[in-house]
């Protein structure tokens, strides 16, 4: 258990590692557009109208991100359900030919007045019969 929990704190702190390099990027970048604007021999008219702009391309790629996310999401999803129905079906076609098996050889163990059967199991692998 101990070990488990090492590999749990290891894995957040490897996770929490990189953070700070996205906040010193995401930083850098609000420094960086701060100055260019500070900088720029623009009025403040043509500076609001151009922050209005990159504000609207901005947000029309995120939104474009944004269903192309959860379009991959939803496709996903769907294959994971197909993926649980089938293992559920092959899960009780098994289950039901164990409890024929089983129901089979009970009815024979209950008839007195036969002789035990031997049951001989041949596995085919690829073609080779054992």
């Amino acid at each position: 258990m101990d070990e488990k929990f090492r590999k749990d704190v290891a894995s957040t702190h490897e996770h929490e590692a990189k953070h700070p390099f996205a906040l010193g990027v995401l930083a850098g970048a609000a420094v960086g557009a701060g100055v260019a604007l500070l900088c720029t021999p623009r009025t403040g008219a043509q500076m609001r109208h151009d922050i209005g702009n990159q504000l609207t391309r901005a947000k029309g790629s995120c939104s474009t991100s944004y269903q192309k996310a959860k379009g991959t999401a939803g496709h996903w999803a769907e294959k994971v359900a197909g993926g649980a129905r089938e293992t559920g079906q092959y899960v009780r076609e098994v289950s039901d030919a164990v409890r024929r098996k089983a129901h089979t050889e009970a009815q024979a163990l209950k008839e007195p007045h036969k002789e035990p059967r031997t049951t001989t199991v041949k596995v085919d692998y690829a073609g080779i019969s054992r």
